[in-house]
């Protein structure tokens, strides 16, 4: 059975994201929990997308490009995935931004707005995906196309949106707990790399659907495109992007940044109840009628 370069790259994503998610499973869920504001299970789910996406089209090469749900089914996870590698990253900024300004005004508004769109524009991708499979008249081709590029451009907005919020974040790293600096950094890095993986999203929106076109656009198509391009601007990026959070999930412990302010939360509490003693607050005058009774019932 032989692919062309499409199919052989889908091979190489199916037994890689495999491997991804068995590590994501077995150790950073394990260790970090699966708070979906922890970000990993949106990374678990984003390696199932793509593997499933990896799957359907090599048997979709398979059967001669006969079978049209397989090809409804790749192109659904190839658009929709990059909703699941936006709510990721966010996810990740919003453990870096734990117990410091995880509370302020720009930043929970900033996150909300991402989570919200981001599930709009996959729902775009789907209903374009599923609705490419059905088209049969040139109107509904141009349906399909409307919803795909309103979908990506949406998801430019979100990466925007994400990068702002980044960087507000980054403005006020001082106030960011000591273990969850490195995790700050490594979103950081990934920026580039995720705003190259949209743009190739959204220049793939608007390339035309047929190979016979002689438009350069054409070349960032997902599907009938360069394949070169695919691999370095879809694939190798997404590959980058979960290699540094991953590496870095693995090696930082925000859970010690929880134990510290919870010990700093016990300590100020007690030294409020030793106050409260000194300038005779309630709580001394208990403590002084206490010890007055013993001193009368010895």
């Amino acid at each position: 059975m032989a692919f062309d370069s499409r199919g052989n790259i889908s091979v190489l994503e199916l037994v890689a994201y495999h491997l991804i998610l068995v590590l994501i499973v077995s150790v950073l869920l394990l260790k970090n929990g699966h708070s979906k504001k922890s970000g990993w299970i949106f990374l678990m789910i984003f390696c199932i997308m793509r593997e499933t996406g990896a799957f359907t089209h090599i048997i979709y090469e398979a059967s001669d490009k006969s079978i049209t749900t397989a090809k409804i089914v790749y192109s659904i996870c190839e658009q929709s995935g990059v909703s699941l590698l936006l709510l990721a990253t966010l996810g990740c900024l919003e453990t870096a931004a734990q117990n410091s300004v995880d509370d302020h005004v720009v930043f929970t508004r900033g996150t909300t707005v991402i989570h919200r769109s981001s599930i709009v524009a996959m729902v775009l991708a789907i209903i374009g995906g599923v609705n490419a499979g059905n088209a049969t008249t040139e109107l509904e081709l141009n349906s399909v196309t409307t919803l795909r590029r309103i979908g990506s451009l949406m998801y430019g907005g979100v990466t925007a949106a994400v990068i702002f919020v980044a960087l507000f974040l980054w403005n006020n790293r001082c106030q960011v707990k000591r273990y969850r600096h490195v995790l700050l950094k490594a979103v950081m890095a990934t920026l580039p790399f995720l705003a190259l993986r949209v743009l190739y999203t959204i220049l793939s929106a608007f390339a035309p659907p047929t190979e016979t076109s002689a438009s350069r656009i054409g070349e960032f198509s997902s599907t009938t495109g360069s394949w070169a391009l695919y691999l370095i601007m879809s694939v190798l990026t997404e590959f980058v992007i979960i290699a540094i959070l991953i590496v870095v999930g693995i090696w930082t412990s925000p859970q010690k940044d929880n134990a510290a302010v919870e010990g700093a939360n016990r300590s100020t509490g007690s030294n409020e109840e030793l106050t409260g003693r000194k300038n005779g607050s309630p709580m001394g005058d208990v403590v002084l009628n206490c010890s007055e009774i013993c001193i009368t019932d010895a």
